[in-house]
């Protein structure tokens, strides 16, 4: 029998699939959750010569599993090109902002922190925060995100703050970076028909390799191919860098004669000028330079005084200052900020010592320029 007339046939869906022209990296509201059923009827009609009516029949009905796609985003809060900068022994601080842009809900496993790097973050539906180190395990660097939304601060989203102490070791201009990776792992919770379980927890996600023949019935795997790490694992990094600048300390030390038993005392504005002879005051002066960006604080400094040089004597006051600020010796009950001094025999040790940043930096040389952040120290002693 021929058929009059061929009048169409139609294809109907049970769901609306993804539109091609979304971008690759983003999800949007249209996205379908991985393992939902998709199950779809053609519908053939068509008429006969005498017949009335047309005659409609159906095809059987094609079903198949909606694929996981592996989707997520790891940024950083800090922008432009330039470097940021930090000082020596600071902690150099980037929030990093992960985002779960996958059709279905992603656990997430961050690498595991050195010795002197923390992380930070406060799980979705969580008030107390987090707080990862080295010696964390698996299981509570592992953070669980939602279904990605697109809204921003949902549970497809969580904040982590890297920290990251600057060794000393770095000289002043070199750079330092943070850095956070996070690898997909398959979820810890227990699945259910609308949100299948797929693999063993805990465990990388394993894409489905593009050679693998497509499956109707069962839920495959698909990720970015340029993110699969040495192992095969589905991971991403970002990371920031920091130009390091810290304190450029030298010491000067000078000196002169202020008193001598003959010439009396030191008159640079009247020509007078006593000299080394016994019973002469010394003044040695020391001054700590500081041509770096950074100001640089707790400095110690000691000073070993000749057998020659009397520290104490009869009918001798010995005087000490910084910043020309009296210093009272063996006194540690002076603020925090003051220099301390220690006095051993002949020994001199003035603690506590601070400085502050040279205002420019552009002026490196030996010479003590009028920029350079400075502290100066003199202390008195008698020639025997």
């Amino acid at each position: 029998m021929k058929f009059k007339t061929l009048a169409f046939i139609a294809a109907s869906s049970a769901m609306t699939l993804p539109a091609f022209a979304a971008e690759l990296y983003d999800i949007t509201d249209t996205d379908t959750l991985f393992g939902t059923g998709v199950n779809n009827t053609a519908t053939l009609s068509y008429t006969v010569p005498g017949a009335s009516t047309a005659t409609t029949t159906d095809s059987n009905v094609v079903s198949f599993k909606v694929d996981r796609k592996v989707i997520f985003a790891l940024s950083n809060d800090h922008s432009g090109t330039d470097n940021e900068t930090v000082d020596v022994g600071d902690e150099a601080t980037t929030v990093y902002t992960l985002t779960n842009n996958s059709n279905a809900p992603i656990d997430y496993l961050l690498s595991l922190p050195d010795a002197t790097t923390t992380y930070t973050f406060t799980l979705p539906g969580a008030t107390t925060p987090t707080v990862i180190t080295n010696a964390s395990t698996e299981a509570e660097r592992t953070i669980s995100l939602t279904v990605g939304d697109n809204a921003t601060g949902g549970t497809d989203e969580i904040d982590i703050t890297v920290a990251s102490t600057v060794p000393a070791s770095i000289a002043n201009g070199g750079t330092f970076d943070t850095s956070l990776s996070v690898v997909a792992v398959e979820r810890t919770a227990d699945g259910t028909p609308l949100d299948p379980q797929l693999g063993t927890a805990g465990a990388p996600i394993v894409a489905t390799d593009a050679a693998t023949a497509w499956d109707a019935a069962s839920i495959q795997t698909v990720a970015i191919a340029a993110w699969l790490n040495a192992d095969g694992d589905i991971e991403r990094s970002d990371s920031q860098t920091f130009t390091v600048q810290t304190a450029l300390i030298s010491l000067t030390k000078e000196v002169r004669v202020i008193w001598d038993p003959i010439t009396g005392d030191l008159d640079e504005t009247g020509n007078v000028y006593p000299k080394a002879i016994p019973g002469a005051i010394v003044e040695y002066t020391l001054t700590v330079v500081n041509r770096g960006p950074a100001a640089a604080s707790e400095i110690t400094l000691t000073d070993t005084v000749v057998e020659q040089l009397a520290v104490t004597a009869s009918g001798f006051t010995p005087v000490y200052t910084a910043a020309n600020t009296p210093i009272n010796a063996d006194d540690t009950t002076d603020a925090p900020e003051n220099v301390n001094l220690t006095i051993a025999g002949q020994l001199l040790t003035f603690s506590n010592i601070s400085v502050i940043a040279d205002s420019d930096t552009s002026d490196n040389s030996a010479a003590i320029e009028s920029t350079d952040g400075t502290t100066v120290i003199t202390f008195t002693v008698k020639l025997k």
